[in-house]
């Protein structure tokens, strides 16, 4: 597990702010891509006028043309109630559920601009489809084509523009999403205006095949977009993302540094992550889970799409003649589209939240107030014969009323915030549960609403009323505010939350609690359930890091990102690539790294270093020899971490082999040697992970260095260092013998006592006592460091290069053992390399 501690408490900002702004690059990109809600609004709106022409029922569905034209016995609410008429609209809304799971894989896999291009592509085919149809069998068929142009749309489009868009500027971005669905609502809205007028009758086949307008658009023009950084990271691309994001956020290198960072680690998370469906069950993802549920679900249960696509069929069911209802839904679709500027001004001003409930206070109210004035006028029979002007007025003024609230509110937010809120690992996958939640839903009133309003009559508004004021409920307690947000740190706001924070972790934090009773920690010591949460914590300062080396790089990088300094467990990485890495993590960030090598800060190394660099008593170090091995029981290995491939491949010669190049590098003072020799016959499990293994280590003028390590020899932790006028051994060089007592052997300028056969002068202990432990003394010397850096000086470099020296030879080593046991050549680094 990995431990936090607090250095001195500071203020610190809760919200990671990048470097950037609004490039013109990146609004034509993000308005471009945000298009592909044309083909969504457009069929929003056509459907409905088209469902609302005579030639059109006359020739596909005669039975609803002639109960609205002969039949006088039939209710007023019920003369369009077809299940057939019905089935024409919901089953896009079924394609396009099904559709969103594979574009979910299409997504992740090729792209989001590629999702975008194959949906432009088979909406055009659905709506040629549509306008040539000739029986009802073509009508179906173009429209689930349709459908799926919309699932892969729907499902890509806003992940492309949160991705895309600088933190701060994307809500307003991503509304853009929901301002082309109200332009191709109105659009859909004139186009139905004029088509009737079209004498030979033949309206609706134009009116459908507008369709293939700005589907054609959608495709032409994902030829034209970039990828997302978070995309080309996904394909391995990472020169191109880090370029593609200095260019849409319109910084320098230095200034794009930090968010790239951030992307990438979220990226690599999600390469570790081989199931985003399964994953996103897991108890860490219930918070956006339950948003991806039930945001679109309650988006639906507005009623604002039964208002949209029937309105023409609503406004002629309450008594408006043909041509009335096809002008009265195109003022609707106005104010949609006006009302939606509201969203693109203030959405990153006032926040989610505000917008959510005002929103619903405004749903609420006028769709009461137009229920209560259906009812008033038409009771449960639907028989009125004249409508006075000013009713009607009344009408369309709390109709346009309600879809105003609708547009800067619910219309918006319903995509935006499904699409900000979720982890790279999971977005994909996410993303396809929101789309298919909002067309299941879409689906299911489509296909009901007409049956529903035949038998609900005006109490059908009071029926949304009421589901618009659990969802207003719901957003005031389970939704922070996502407002300026950076997509890869949302999770703070979740882990901060009075609920969701119980969820956020990874493990219970109950069971967390309990590992830390049953370990007797102190009851002041705080308790996570997560690392993540561990790292939110604002008063933390400093955390130490012992996870298996596989995970380093992943975790290493989240910590410097959040600021906070690092003692990291060795070996530090598999290898220096991976070093350089997390490195480079700690330096752009400006915080403190050390490595965990705990013997060097014991009182007792000091003391020998002493001795090393007497010239009198010790002279020139010419050799060393270092071992440190113990007998792992079957047990270990077999199942320890330290022997298993995905986790510490580096098996003994990362864990004591460590210990023992650090050794060798301290007693020369961190020189390099110049080649480094693996010893014949290392011992390798049946995973190929070293179990024992030695290397010799040369320097230019004939210095040299031995050391051996293994988890299948006795207990040993030696060290003797050979100088040309003395010699240095200890028996207990990484675990004292004794907690207060640290003891090492030296001998100066001794001879053989041929007479006596005995040594002149006899090698003298000396001993150093303290109260004071090695990892004590590690951490003191970690948090002087820490506390430094906090009054304003630089991070002290000498210990990132010291690590990295040691993984250059552990390097070396394995990369002897896998040419043959060749020397390997080190080429030197300078001290500067790292500063």
């Amino acid at each position: 597990m990995a431990g936090g501690f607090d250095i001195g408490h500071g203020k610190k900002d809760a919200a990671k702010q990048y470097p950037g702004k609004l490039t013109w690059y990146v609004k034509a990109t993000c308005i471009i891509a945000a298009l592909g809600g044309l083909i969504f609004g457009y069929d929003l709106g056509i459907s409905g006028g088209v469902t609302s022409m005579d030639p059109f029922l006359e020739r596909f569905f005669p039975s609803v043309y002639h109960k609205e034209k002969l039949d006088t016995s039939t209710n007023q609410y019920c003369k369009f109630d077809d299940m057939k008429l019905t089935l024409f609209t919901s089953s896009l809304y079924l394609a396009a559920l099904v559709a969103s799971f594979f574009a979910s894989w299409v997504t992740r896999r090729l792209g989001r601009r590629m999702s975008m291009l194959l949906g432009g592509l088979i909406f055009f085919v659905g709506a040629a489809i549509n306008a040539s149809s000739v029986n009802i069998g073509m009508l179906i068929a173009g429209r689930l084509l349709l459908g799926v142009g919309v699932g892969f749309s729907n499902q890509s489009v806003p992940l492309y523009v949160s991705e895309m868009a600088p933190s701060k500027h994307r809500g307003s971005l991503n509304v853009v999403f929901q301002l082309a669905i109200t332009i191709g609502i109105f659009a859909a809205n004139l186009v139905n205006y004029f088509t009737p007028m079209i004498k030979s009758g033949s309206g609706w086949r134009y009116s459908l095949g507008g369709a293939m307008v700005p589907s054609l658009f959608i495709f032409i023009s994902g030829f034209f977009l970039p990828n997302t950084p978070n995309s080309m990271l996904e394909k391995g691309h990472n020169d191109k993302a880090r370029e593609m994001l200095k260019r849409i956020r319109g910084v320098t290198d230095n200034e794009v540094e930090e968010e790239f960072n951030d992307i990438l680690a979220a990226s690599e998370a999600s390469k570790q992550v081989k199931n985003p469906w399964r994953n996103i069950i897991k108890r860490q993802y219930r918070p956006q889970l339950t948003m991806a549920i039930l945001i679109p679900f309650f988006q639906q249960f507005t009623g604002i799409n039964v208002v949209m696509f029937y309105a023409p069929v609503l406004f002629k069911t309450i008594g408006f003649g043909a041509n009335a209802s096809l002008g009265s839904s195109l003022i609707t679709g106005a104010i949609n589209l006006l009302a939606t500027f509201v969203s693109v001004y203030g959405i990153d001003k006032w926040g989610r939240r505000f917008l959510f409930l005002e929103g619903g206070i405004q749903l609420f109210v006028f769709q009461v107030l137009l229920g209560a004035l259906i009812g008033w006028k038409f009771g449960v029979t639907g028989d009125v014969t004249v409508l006075p002007k000013w009713y009607a007025i009344l009408v369309v003024i709390l109709i346009c009323t309600y879809v105003a609230g609708f547009a800067w509110s619910w219309g918006p937010l319903g995509w935006l915030v499904p699409s900000e809120i979720f982890p790279l690992e999971i977005r994909s996958a996410a993303q396809s549960i929101v789309v298919s939640v909002n067309m299941f839903f879409t689906f299911i009133v489509a296909q009901l609403f007409l049956t529903m309003l035949c038998h609900l009559k005006f109490g059908l508004f009071f029926f949304f009323a009421f589901f618009v004021v659990v969802m207003s409920v719901f957003i005031y307690f389970f939704l922070p505010e996502t407002k300026n947000i950076p997509i890869e740190e949302m999770s703070t706001v979740w882990r901060e939350h009075w609920f969701w924070k119980r969820f956020s972790n990874p493990e219970d934090q109950s069971q967390a609690s309990l590992f830390a009773k049953a370990n007797k920690f102190p009851p002041a010591a705080k308790i996570y359930g997560s690392y993540e949460a561990l790292l939110d914590d604002l008063n933390i300062d400093a955390v130490y890091l012992p996870l298996p080396t596989s995970l380093h790089v992943k975790w290493a990088v989240m910590v410097a990102q959040k600021k906070k300094h690092l003692l990291m467990e060795k070996p530090v990485a598999l290898n220096v690539a991976e070093f350089d890495v997390i490195a480079k993590a700690c330096k752009d960030n400006g915080v403190q790294f050390m490595d965990g090598t705990m013997w060097v800060h014991n009182l007792r190394t000091a003391k020998m270093r002493e001795f090393l660099s007497d010239s009198e008593r010790f002279g020139q170090l010419k050799a060393i020899h270092s071992c440190f091995s113990f007998t792992g029981h079957p047990e270990f290995l077999k199942n320890d971490i330290r022997v298993k491939p995905d986790l510490d491949a580096l098996g003994a010669l990362g864990d004591t082999g460590w210990y023992c190049v650090r050794s060798i590098l301290w007693a020369y003072d961190y020189e390099l040697p110049k080649t480094v020799v693996a010893l014949h016959e290392p011992v390798l499990n049946e995973a190929g992970v070293i179990l024992s293994c030695g290397a010799s280590l040369h320097w230019d003028d004939g210095r040299l260095a031995t050391f051996f390590c293994s988890f299948l020899s006795n207990l040993t932790m030696d060290i003797t260092a050979i100088g040309t006028k003395g010699t240095l051994n200890l028996h207990d060089f990484v675990i004292p013998f004794q907690n207060k007592e640290a003891s090492f052997i030296v001998n100066s300028k001794c001879v053989f006592n041929e007479t006596v056969t005995s040594w002149v002068p006899i090698p003298g202990t000396h001993t150093v006592t303290t109260d004071i432990s090695q990892e004590v003394c590690m951490v003191r010397e970690f948090s002087r460091l820490v506390g430094d850096v906090k009054n304003g000086s630089k991070p002290d470099s000498k210990w990132p290069i010291i690590s990295r020296k040691t993984q250059l030879i552990l390097d070396s080593v394995k990369m002897s053992i896998e040419k043959g046991f060749v020397p390997i050549e080190i080429k030197n680094i300078s001290q500067d390399t790292l500063k």
